[in-house]
């Protein structure tokens, strides 16, 4: 497939990251290979990542390093909120996210909300060392439906944790979720200590390539909850470092610090492999520079992710004309 982002010719997968600037995988087996209605799928096996899902070109996740992804968007979050009960998960159709909530043992349902259940079903054949058996927990609900519907129309108890854990914003399927009015929704749905936590795309490339990047989605964050936590550390799968953003209007999310979050795993019984308080005290130390553009960003609107989804959806078929090829051909 040929697109503006990135390249796949056979086992070769190439994506940019930045103008002249491309991440390139060379793969030994393809394990799956599917267009479903909503995005192209792919699963390989790499001689050091292991396997490796890859959505749209872009990878989503290795073997040997999803757990820096995963816990890092997990665990500050439930280890802030004193007592996490109900959990939505955005996107995450991976169950990465999902197998790191349920090892709280105070969680009563969680609900993981995916629009593609193609997605799902693929992960959990071929990718089930990710999952681990989580989708089988009586406490998961799966929901397949657009992640912002669920939450406009969610009219049970409020949620105490709220994890975006979203595709990249090139379709109002994701870049939807990044507006101001979405966080509103968000926060409308959280309980009055609940806490969000939303992957946030990369500090150094996504401004490069997205319109919604992550120094306007911190924008937006900070211009509608209380308290804001921002977050980086480096994905080597992904060729980059990436942003995270934890917020509430509760107070819990201040104290958090990497003595707490030691002593809260310990007391919790909640085992990790990457994420610790230490960790959280590196990844939090945001640099000045990046602290300084995001306070000159200005929050995303629903009608500045329309226009951009638009406007790159008419570059692309001009490409696709300019190039000679179909849209859904690969």
């Amino acid at each position: 497939m040929l697109s503006q982002d990135f390249l796949v010719l056979g086992r070769i997968s190439i994506e940019q990251l930045a103008p002249n600037y491309i991440h390139a995988y060379s793969f030994t087996k393809a394990i799956c290979i599917e267009r479903t209605k909503y995005q192209f799928v792919e699963v390989y096996e790499h001689p050091v990542f292991g396997k490796m899902l890859i959505l749209d070109g872009k990878p989503q996740l290795s073997i040997l390093d999803e757990q820096i992804y995963h816990e890092v968007l997990t665990h500050p979050a439930m280890l802030a909120h004193p007592d996490p009960r109900r959990i939505a998960i955005l996107g995450g159709g991976d169950g990465g996210i999902l197998r790191e909530v349920l090892k709280y043992d105070s969680v009563d349902e969680v609900y993981l909300v995916d629009i593609d259940w193609r997605v799902v079903d693929i992960c959990r054949r071929y990718l089930e060392e990710v999952s681990q058996g989580a989708f089988d927990d009586p406490r998961v609900k799966l929901v397949y439906m657009d992640a912002y519907r669920f939450i406009e129309e969610w009219n049970g108890e409020p949620f105490d944790i709220i994890i975006m854990d979203l595709t990249d914003p090139v379709s109002l399927i994701s870049a939807g979720l990044y507006t101001y009015e979405s966080f509103e929704t968000i926060s409308s749905k959280l309980s009055r200590v609940g806490i969000v936590s939303v992957q946030s795309e990369s500090p150094t490339f996504s401004k490069y390539i997205f319109q919604v990047h992550f120094y306007n989605i911190a924008a937006t964050i900070g211009s509608v909850f209380n308290h804001t936590v921002l977050a980086r550390d480096y994905i080597p799968c992904f060729g980059s470092d990436w942003g995270f953003a934890y917020a509430s209007n509760g107070e819990y999310l201040k104290r958090l610090n990497g003595e707490s979050i030691d002593a809260e795993l310990k007391e919790r019984g909640v085992s990790t492999r990457y994420f610790t308080g230490q960790v959280f005290e590196a990844i939090t130390r945001i640099p000045k520079v990046i602290v300084e553009e995001v306070a000159r960003s200005k929050p995303v609107y629903v009608k500045d992710a329309e226009k951009y989804i638009e406007e790159r959806a008419k570059k692309l078929r001009e490409l696709r004309c300019l190039l000679g090829i179909e849209a859904q051909r690969f």
